[in-house]
């Protein structure tokens, strides 16, 4: 996720019996946010409250949908990248 100034969403998507998630979130803010994931757009699993500096996430859990979204939202005047990455655990 490039320019961190406005709300950015990514959707990752598998097919199979998943039981699991993974997630990793590398790279730097000036500024505040929050990354939220979830099974959908609209409905938050988890949300990581990120400060200024840099960002090493890395998140396992129990998962069962083929699909993740993984949304940052600035709660400041926010610049920086962060690189994501998504593996789902299952068949």
């Amino acid at each position: 996720m490039n320019d961190l100034a406005s709300e950015k969403s990514i959707k990752f998507e598998t097919k199979g019996s998943i039981t699991g998630i993974e997630i990793w979130a590398d790279g730097e803010i000036h500024g505040t946010g929050i990354l939220t994931i979830g099974y959908n757009d609209s409905t938050a699993y988890r949300a990581i409250k990120l400060d200024s500096g840099r960002v090493d996430i890395k998140h396992k859990s129990d998962w069962y949908s083929d699909i993740c979204y993984i949304s940052f939202t600035p709660t400041s005047k926010t610049k920086g990248q962060i690189e994501i990455s998504c593996n789902f655990i299952g068949d």
